[in-house]
């Protein structure tokens, strides 16, 4: 990442749906990282900007979050627009967010479309969150009640698991515990710490 202006160290995380993201970004939390999400900022974004608003819903005639999802993940065309009109503004946030990071800190950015949206080259390292298709099948189902039909809609709209761990920095192994998880993350963390010294 090139950039003349000194901030913290930026970290980007990412993974395929439903392999923990969320929980890993908090994991980094606990210990003692600046954390954003960039599907919280599209929230956000969605809630409060009246550009973006206006132009979802003359698109697409909702602003509910998982009818959009629905919508998009099943025409890549109207995928490809939502992003148009959404990821401007994401990542002017984002952005901002890391200019004002202070030198000593470390931010963790959650971004799903990571390597899909080039944002790989944007950040100092990338963590990779891994989970076999099997086990992020079941979490899928059991936290939205969706189809398995939804699933693979959603896990094809991204580059494949082997792709993104060979390109990432790091890679997490999110298919045990909380603590196996945390540990993983203690260590990735111990790594970057001594490399910025």
């Amino acid at each position: 990442m090139t950039n003349t202006k000194k901030h913290g160290i930026i970290v980007g995380l990412t993974g395929n749906i439903s392999a923990g993201k969320s929980s890993v970004l908090e994991i980094f939390s606990r210990n003692g990282c600046d954390i954003i999400s960039a599907d919280d900022v599209a929230h956000d974004i969605l809630a409060k900007n009246e550009m973006v608003r206006n132009r979802v819903m003359k698109y697409f005639g909702t602003l509910d979050r998982s009818q959009l999802a629905e919508i998009v993940f099943s025409a890549p065309k109207k995928r490809q627009l939502l992003e148009t009109i959404l990821h401007p503004e994401i990542t002017k946030l984002l952005e901002e967010t890391m200019e004002d990071s202070p030198e000593d800190h470390i931010l963790v950015i959650e971004i799903p479309l990571l390597y899909e949206t080039g944002w790989d080259n944007r950040v100092d390292y990338v963590v990779f969150v891994s989970c076999p298709a099997d086990i992020r099948k079941k979490r899928f189902y059991d936290a939205r009640r969706a189809s398995i039909g939804d699933f693979e809609c959603r896990n094809t709209a991204q580059l494949s698991e082997a792709n993104k761990a060979r390109l990432a920095s790091f890679v997490i192994d999110n298919s045990k515990n909380f603590d196996a998880a945390e540990n993983q993350v203690k260590e990735i963390l111990k790594q970057i710490r001594s490399r910025s010294i």
